[in-house]
């Protein structure tokens, strides 16, 4: 049964796993809220705006907030004008964009906002790896929704890709899939802590 302390334990998960940014959805933000329990810092919620974090001043984090489909065109134009305030602000750092779309809202989205660098997807949909779309301008990332896996990007010339406008794999790029088997440690505490919860 869930209750206060599940929710506890799970918020210790997240903070012994080192995550420098998180985002939670409006469910999970009214069971957190609901238990009186504080989210970490820089964990966002996922409210009606678009909200954006300064990552050890090397990296812009936007967070998109739910939608409804009708609304995409509306909010594309919305994202837009947001994205061109804060890469004004930010000329030389790349902006990475984290939505919770949807596979096929994300991809009408990167067809109005083509500016978008790098987009980290989740939600309904196919998970992927990597995708180039927008003529190489933007690099499109999507979970799997099974197994255990991590997404891994490596911006290694951010620079170049200001010059030309295109992510070149390998180049001025990387990403790939690493899957979690069984050759990957557990960490001892976390073990502990999920298995208090079950």
């Amino acid at each position: 049964m869930e209750n206060k302390q599940f929710f506890q334990d799970l918020k210790k998960v997240y903070l012994l796993s080192g995550y420098d940014i998180g985002v939670v959805n409006e469910e999970e933000f009214n069971i957190f809220k609901k238990y009186s329990i504080d989210f970490p810092k820089n964990w966002f919620h996922l409210d009606e705006n678009i909200n954006f974090f300064l990552l050890k001043k090397k990296i812009v984090i936007i967070v998109l907030p739910t939608i409804k489909k009708k609304n995409i065109k509306i909010f594309s134009k919305k994202l837009s004008s947001f994205y061109h305030k804060i890469k004004y602000k930010y000329k030389n750092l790349p902006i990475i964009v984290i939505s919770a779309l949807g596979y096929y809202m994300e991809k009408e989205l990167l067809n109005n906002v083509k500016e978008i660098e790098i987009l980290f997807g989740s939600g309904d949909g196919p998970g992927f790896s990597g995708e180039l779309v927008n003529n190489q301008s933007t690099l499109w990332v999507r979970p799997y929704s099974k197994g255990k896996a991590v997404n891994y990007v490596d911006i290694k010339d951010y620079i170049s890709f200001l010059k030309t406008k295109k992510w070149i794999y390998k180049k001025n790029i990387y990403w790939k899939v690493f899957g979690l088997g069984d050759d990957i440690k557990d960490d001892q505490m976390i073990k502990d802590i999920v298995k208090r919860m079950r």
